[in-house]
C-alpha cells in the first residue's frame, strides 16, 4: 500500500536538488499525507519552479519530467 495519495513512489529521483525545491518537496509530501488537496498548489510550484531551472541550466528537461512526473499537478 502506498503511503502517499498523490505522489509517485515508484519514480526515483538520484540526482540533487536545489534546496528550495527540496522545501517545496517537503511541504508536497506532508499535504499529502494529510490529504489536503492544497498538495496541487504546491505540485503547481514544483513545475514552475523546475522549468525556471531549467531555463537557466540548472536542470536538463528529463529532471525535469522525473520531478514533475513524481509530485504531479491533481
Amino acid at each position: 500500500m502506498s503511503k502517499f495519495r498523490w505522489i509517485r513512489e515508484d519514480i526515483i529521483i538520484d540526482f540533487p536538488l536545489p534546496p528550495t525545491l527540496q522545501n517545496d518537496i517537503k511541504e508536497a509530501e506532508e499535504l499529502d499525507l494529510e490529504g489536503n488537496i492544497e498538495y496541487s498548489c504546491v505540485a503547481d510550484a514544483i513545475d514552475v519552479l523546475c522549468k525556471d531551472y531549467v531555463a537557466n541550466g540548472i536542470f536538463t528537461k528529463k529532471q525535469w519530467e522525473i520531478v514533475v512526473s513524481k509530485y504531479p499537478y491533481v
